[in-house]
């Protein structure tokens, strides 16, 4: 889901109509049970508003905190491939430097078989 693609579908719910439409209930309510069915409407409309941006809120510092994890991530790729190549660097090197103490050791009969036998 898109970063406020949640806060765009909450806009659907108009609070402020439906504040209206709460209060004018209240107003116009004759009798005691109305008006407390009214009022208790009106409380859980005002809870239900508060849990809700309260909950976008929330997940807008997750989208965030998503956001700054991935860019870490990120970052550790690039230095995990930068390592990988000074290995693979590290690695041709150390693969010449072998060859090179092998025909080194040949030229002076280190490897002799009589040697290597004594190995």
């Amino acid at each position: 889901m898109e970063k406020g693609a949640l806060r765009a579908m909450s806009v659907s719910i108009d609070w402020g109509r439906l504040e209206e439409v709460v209060e004018r209930a209240v107003r116009r309510a004759r009798s005691e049970d109305l008006k407390e069915m009214a009022e208790a409407i009106k409380t859980l409309a005002e809870f239900m508003k508060t849990g809700f941006e309260e909950m976008l809120g929330r997940i807008d510092r997750v989208e965030k905190r998503l956001e700054e994890h991935s860019a870490i991530l990120q970052n550790y790729a690039k230095t995990l491939q930068e390592l990988t190549k000074a290995l693979q660097e590290h690695s041709k090197r150390l693969e010449g430097l072998s060859r090179l103490v092998t025909v080194i050791a040949h030229r002076f009969g280190v490897l002799s078989e009589e040697s290597f036998r004594e190995l």
